[in-house]
C-alpha cells in the first residue's frame, strides 16, 4: 500500500508533464472519488491513510482517464454549480463558475416580479434555471420535454423539477407556455 501523500504527488506530476493546470487538484479529487472519501477526509488522513489495492486500481483508472485530458467533471460525474451539485455527461454541457453571473443577473432582473415564470431554453445541465429556482420559491419554471427529462435525471436537486418546473409541447413543434414568461434563460 501507497501512502496518500506520495500517490498524489506522483499523480500531480504526471498531470503537470501533460500540461493540466490543475493538476493537484485534479489528483485530490480522483484519489477521493476512488478511496471513497470526500476530498476533505483524504486530505485531513492524508499523513495516516493509505491507498489499497483496490482504491489504487480504480484511483490508476480515473487518472489514465485524466491524462488523457478528459473533464474532471464527466469522469467523476459531478459537478457543482451555485452551491448545489449537477450530474453531468459528455451529453451535457458542463456548468461553468463564470456562467454563475448570469444567476445573478436573473435574480437582480426579476427581483420586482411576483411569483415569475422562467423559460429554459439551454441546452446543458438546467443549471441556470435550477439555481434560480432554488433561490426564487415563488417562481416556475418552464422547458422543452426532451430537456427536462434530461435534467431530471441528472440534477440531485431533481426534486425542483417535480413542484416547480413544467414541460412546454412534447416535441420540437411543441405547444408555447400557458401563461406569459418573465424571463428567458
Amino acid at each position: 500500500m501507497t501512502g496518500i501523500r506520495e500517490t498524489l504527488r506522483q499523480a500531480r506530476v504526471g498531470l503537470e508533464a501533460v500540461g493540466i493546470e490543475t493538476a493537484r487538484l485534479d489528483a485530490e479529487l480522483l484519489l477521493a472519488e476512488a478511496m471513497g472519501m470526500s476530498r476533505n477526509i483524504l486530505l485531513l488522513g492524508q499523513d495516516r491513510l493509505a491507498v489499497d489495492g483496490p482504491s489504487e486500481k480504480r484511483f490508476t483508472a480515473l487518472l489514465a482517464r485524466r491524462l488523457r485530458r478528459e473533464p474532471v467533471a464527466h469522469i467523476l460525474g459531478l459537478r457543482e454549480f451555485w452551491s448545489l451539485d449537477f450530474k453531468v455527461s459528455p451529453a451535457t454541457l458542463i456548468p461553468r463558475p463564470d456562467s454563475e453571473t448570469l444567476v445573478e443577473a436573473g435574480l437582480q432582473a426579476l427581483a420586482p416580479v411576483e411569483r415569475p415564470r422562467i423559460l429554459d431554453l439551454g441546452v446543458g445541465s438546467g443549471c441556470l434555471l435550477i439555481a434560480l429556482l432554488h433561490e426564487r420559491r415563488d417562481a416556475q419554471g418552464s422547458a422543452s420535454t426532451p430537456a427536462r427529462r434530461r435534467w431530471r435525471s441528472r440534477a440531485p436537486t431533481a426534486g425542483i423539477w417535480a413542484s416547480r418546473a413544467a414541460s412546454i409541447g412534447g416535441r420540437a413543434t411543441g405547444s408555447r407556455p400557458s401563461t406569459p414568461m418573465s424571463a428567458f434563460i
